[in-house]
């Protein structure tokens, strides 16, 4: 399998069943990354924290976008680029969710399920960037 190509996870079963392995969201990352997005968006609430909310969405945003630019790109350097982006996004939503975990916004439940989701999209991305530089 070339380097920077898709592993395995893509051919897992999901909960949306059996997939065939297609780039972008249609990825396990890209549908985690998906997930996490989405729930990103319900943690903070719409009034107040609004530069805290928007950093989140900004950065949970990051991480599916860079995941499916990365997915187009057919040269090796150019995927490694777009993942190292995501990867970075990921752990800035990670930071974000610690910061509302101490400002008291988010519940120690819902900041372990938002904090988990962070940290498989991290290690997926960092399988998919593969060894440093």
């Amino acid at each position: 399998m070339p380097r920077f190509a898709c592993h395995v996870a893509c051919r897992e079963r999901t909960e949306y069943g059996a997939r065939e392995h297609v780039h972008g969201s249609g990825c396990v990352h890209g549908l985690l990354a998906l997930q996490f997005h989405a729930l990103a968006g319900t943690l903070v609430p719409r009034r107040g924290l609004r530069a805290v909310r928007d950093q989140l969405e900004r950065a949970s945003l990051g991480v599916v976008l860079c995941i499916a630019e990365g997915a187009g790109r057919t040269a090796g350097a150019d995927k490694r680029r777009f993942y190292e982006m995501a990867r970075g996004s990921a752990t800035e939503s990670a930071a974000v969710l610690d910061v509302l975990r101490v400002r008291g916004v988010l519940d120690e439940e819902a900041h372990c399920r938002a904090r988990l989701l962070a940290l498989r999209l991290v290690q997926m991305l960092s399988r998919l960037c593969g060894p440093p530089r």
